[in-house]
């Protein structure tokens, strides 16, 4: 859809150098933004920039224009008291200096004083310039993107949809939907990690008057220390604590004994601590937590969307 604008352009192009041809200048601008993106932007990217844009709403180029003049705002902003706030300490500096020229009587302390003075100055004028070059920036770039919002939209599309379904083969995830089961899951671990912190206060309150308890907690943990046996859970930034509190809640729900969780249990879980997941959303999240695509959570899924990982992609399988 991209050649016919672009043949179009061209056309116009060759007519600017023509009496009448007015949008030729603009139209050379268009082009050349154009040819920057595609130089910086490779497919990957685009798709990671499509999913960025869209889960923050932005579907049309009014949108990304108004998301450009927000973020930009702030930027100008902060630099522009950066700015201000330099200048004004290079100001209070040569007024100090002044004084000291003044009121000092000749000496040491006085070179001193109008030395430290001087590269005090030095220092937050090249800061300002520095400060004033960035701001002059990123107001060009605002300017650029926001006019070129559209061709820039377009071009990012372009290329993420360019690269679709080649690298990923597997049923294709709706961001939406992703997103949404991404939130829902995350509501899950919370009240999941609640339950297991109100378990260990019970078993710390009650477990050293009843048999029973204690050898229930010590099953618990020697589970706990079979699943952890042989896993890094520095992948996962987590303490010895925390990995052993997630395994023996990974325990308590593997029902069957057999170290994964399957969808059922998962459903049993989420059932348990009043999710309003469903099967459809079960589905879609064990496509963004079983890596391995075997059908069924492992521990080492578990841990990782113990520790926060789960992201709105569907990640790749982990190599054998």
């Amino acid at each position: 859809p991209r050649r016919g604008p672009r043949r179009a352009r061209g056309a116009r192009g060759a007519a600017r150098a023509e009496p009448g041809g007015g949008e030729g200048p603009r139209d050379a601008g268009r082009e050349w933004f154009e040819n920057l993106v595609r130089a910086q932007l490779g497919p990957e990217e685009a798709r990671r920039i499509v999913r960025q844009l869209e889960s923050v709403g932005v579907k049309d180029s009014k949108k990304l224009r108004e998301l450009f003049a927000s973020g930009s705002l702030k930027v100008l902003v902060s630099r522009f008291l950066s700015v201000g706030l330099n200048a004004l300490a290079v100001v209070t500096s040569y007024g100090t200096y002044v004084l000291v020229e003044e009121t000092f009587s000749p000496g040491a302390l006085k070179l001193l004083a109008q030395g430290a003075l001087i590269i005090g100055a030095l220092f937050f004028f090249s800061d300002a310039v520095i400060e004033l070059s960035f701001l002059v920036m990123v107001a060009i770039a605002a300017v650029l993107f926001g006019v070129n919002a559209d061709v820039y939209l377009d071009l990012v599309r372009e290329l993420a949809g360019d690269s679709a379904g080649t690298s990923d083969p597997g049923m294709p995830l709706m961001l939406g939907k992703a997103v949404e089961v991404v939130g829902k899951l995350n509501r899950v671990m919370d009240v999941l990690k609640a339950s297991g912190e109100e378990g260990s206060e019970v078993r710390g309150a009650g477990g050293q008057g009843s048999s029973g308890g204690g050898n229930n907690q010590t099953l618990d943990a020697l589970s706990a220390y079979l699943l952890l046996d042989g896993v890094d859970i520095t992948q996962f930034g987590l303490s010895w604590e925390d990995a052993q509190e997630a395994a023996a809640l990974f325990h308590r729900y593997d029902t069957d004994d057999d170290d994964i969780l399957s969808v059922s249990e998962l459903g049993d879980l989420s059932q348990q601590l009043g999710s309003s997941m469903d099967s459809e959303d079960w589905g879609v999240a064990m496509q963004l937590l079983d890596t391995s695509e075997s059908g069924s959570l492992e521990f080492e899924e578990f841990l990782s969307w113990w520790a926060g990982q789960c992201s709105t992609t569907k990640p790749q399988p982990r190599p054998e």
